[in-house]
């Protein structure tokens, strides 16, 4: 299947690879794909990044489908292994570790997560207590938050309530999101509403229900908002560090449970995203450490740019999210519109459609919202 449709600033192709045949394997085919695509479009030489999730099938050191393009085009690229993905792997590993494994892909075998499925039902517990401590959430911009879900937006609202230990009427009854393990925003967003809520856990459940809650307020949400707001290549180490300071908070068993996946999936503590970062800091002092880097590497020049000018400006970094996001999402509505029209026209037209139909339907947040539309 082939589909173009453009996007903010470039565009967006989705291709699906042939099935492979035995000895071969799926990331060589989906590389082989890759690069027939490059060539069918001459972009062998312009490529320069890319982009995907950190499962083995894209990362695997010599049959991965990244090192696979890399081998074809006889040159290496920057990785840009998404963010959000990395941070939803030591969740899951904290919730397999300490409640139980996952039963399928929706369900839970531990006694706090299989109650997940069923939080909606659960009533509201005013004398819930507050979990102090943390750092406070990024602000989002406003132009950011337009673009985000309502569970996105709703459960930052949550996380900060929470935090207090005062919910707001709105957010007493909100309605979370399906549990899904290809999509970890719900099932954290789940458990902290739980803590909200007259749950009935006792004991040690409950005890694991407050590491949970803990986590999810103190490093993933924390670091699941500061890659929304930044998102650029450049800010990659930044997040690394960010997480290996949140996690200092964190109770020992759960620091335990998580620090291999963290370690795994540290893709932007490599020297090289290291040193963009600096080379693009508004820190004079770490451009001037990128600079004694680069001139023990290569001399006086570094590509087309002038060494020395890093000192004076910051290197300008291509702009590349960190995330997969977008692309994501957009894979989805091709795939639905795939299964209602037939055509290239007829699957844009689809999109269009539904895009621009979800931009002028009425959003309600309150019953102040719903009477102002009459």
């Amino acid at each position: 299947m082939e589909h173009f449709a453009p996007t903010t600033n470039r565009t967006t192709y989705v291709y699906r690879a042939e099935d492979p045949v035995p000895p071969e394997k799926p990331a060589f085919k989906v590389a082989q794909a890759l690069y027939d695509l490059l060539v069918k479009y001459d972009s062998t030489d312009s490529l320069i990044v890319l982009q995907g999730d950190s499962t083995r099938a894209n990362t695997g050191w010599k049959g991965g489908t990244h090192a696979h393009v890399e081998m074809m085009l006889g040159r290496k690229l920057f990785w840009s292994i998404c963010v959000l993905h990395t941070n939803e792997l030591p969740l899951r590993h904290l919730i397999t570790s300490i409640d139980g494994p996952t039963s399928s892909d929706t369900g839970f075998t531990g006694p706090v997560c299989s109650l997940l499925s069923r939080v909606n039902e659960t009533q509201y517990n005013a004398e819930f207590r507050g979990v102090l401590g943390g750092e406070d959430l990024t602000e989002i911009p406003e132009y950011i938050l337009v673009n985000m879900s309502t569970d996105q937006q709703v459960t930052y609202q949550l996380v900060q309530a929470v935090k207090r230990g005062v919910l707001p009427s709105e957010l007493q009854e909100i309605k979370c999101g399906k549990v899904s393990h290809s999509r970890w925003l719900t099932t954290a967003q789940s458990l902290v509403y739980m803590w909200t809520r007259k749950h009935g856990l006792t004991g040690k459940e409950l005890n694991t229900l407050e590491i949970l809650v803990k986590y999810c307020l103190q490093v993933y949400f924390k670091l699941y908002y500061d890659i929304k707001v930044h998102h650029r290549l450049e800010d990659g180490p930044k997040h690394i560090l960010t997480q290996l300071r949140v996690m200092r908070s964190q109770p020992k068993k759960g620091q335990t449970a998580v620090t291999f996946y963290v370690r795994t999936g540290a893709w932007f503590a490599h020297s090289e995203c290291v040193l963009l970062s600096l080379m693009a800091s508004q820190s004079e002092d770490d451009r001037r450490f990128a600079v004694q880097i680069l001139k023990l590497r290569a001399g006086e020049e570094y590509g087309d740019t002038s060494i020395q000018e890093i000192l004076v400006k910051s290197y300008e970094v291509p702009e590349f999210s960190i995330h997969t996001q977008s692309t994501e999402r957009f894979v989805k509505q091709v795939t639905e519109a795939a299964a209602a029209v037939v055509g290239q026209q007829a699957r844009d037209g689809f999109i269009r459609a539904r895009a621009h139909h979800r931009e002028t339907m009425p959003c309600f947040r309150s019953e102040k919202d719903m009477m102002d539309t009459f």
